[in-house]
């Protein structure tokens, strides 16, 4: 036969279980709702933030563009005079 439970144990287990059931409700303990005005403020600060920067880029890859837009130009005349080095460089190889 298996041994009993030990009944001074679960006295103390059910003590337990009244004193956790018996405790009165603290309000300062529980949460308060989020302030949805503090919130929607700082999410307007952040998003100006990001604005700002977002406008700061665009004006820098305006700024990147305009001095690489030359850059066709170069690679075409580039090609021109390497075809004129190839066309002289045959008639010296004849």
């Amino acid at each position: 036969m298996a041994p009993k439970a030990d009944p001074k144990a679960k006295a103390k287990a059910e003590a337990k279980k009244k004193a956790k059931t018996e405790e009165p409700e603290d309000e300062s303990g529980r949460m308060q709702p989020p302030d949805r005005a503090a919130f929607d403020e700082a999410a307007a600060k952040i998003q100006e933030g990001i604005d700002a920067l977002q406008k700061k880029q665009a004006d820098l890859a305006k700024k990147i563009a305009e001095r690489s837009g030359g850059k066709e130009e170069f690679f075409a005349k580039k090609a021109e005079l390497r075809a004129q080095l190839d066309e002289f460089s045959a008639k010296i190889d004849k």
